[in-house]
């Protein structure tokens, strides 16, 4: 697992890892997380992905529960996808905020660059692909989104 350095913040740290992508996006096909400003909708993740961006898994999360939790939810990008976290979300009585993250590829820097202007996008962080070119023998190398420090819920 992948751990974001935040102890010079996420600000300090997201500059640093805008860097960090280009260079790994200009090497070719590189995997990372996106991270989005906020919770975006099927119809704009689909968007991004209409740009080039493959996006293998989603994270969703929900408004807080009566109990004030807040709910997560997510799974391979599929169309089958939708209709089973809205099903989930009904079934616990969590009302969905969208979509905070996603597992991508990005194919290479220019589609890069288009993900990184769009304003739904906070961070696209391609520290897996640096870590596998710098760690050939590493497998099911993964990281966490950043979104739960974004909303200020960490």
């Amino acid at each position: 697992m992948a751990h974001a350095d935040l102890s010079g913040g996420l600000t300090a740290y997201a500059v640093k890892a805008r860097g960090l992508a280009v260079a790994a996006a200009q090497h070719g096909p590189s995997a990372g997380v996106a991270t989005f400003a906020r919770p975006i909708s099927w119809e704009e993740l689909a968007g991004l992905a209409d740009a080039g961006l493959e996006v293998s898994l989603v994270e969703l999360v929900s408004e807080p529960a009566s109990d004030g939790q807040r709910w997560t939810f997510g799974g391979a990008y599929d169309p089958s996808l939708r209709e089973l976290v809205e099903s989930a979300a009904a079934e616990e009585e969590a009302g969905l905020l969208g979509i905070v993250a996603a597992e991508v590829v990005v194919p290479n820097a220019a589609i890069l660059k288009a993900v990184q202007r769009n304003s739904a996008v906070f961070l696209v962080d391609l520290a897996i692909a640096d870590f596998q070119r710098n760690n050939q023998d590493a497998v099911d190398v993964s990281q966490n989104d950043l979104y739960w420090h974004l909303a200020g819920w960490e």
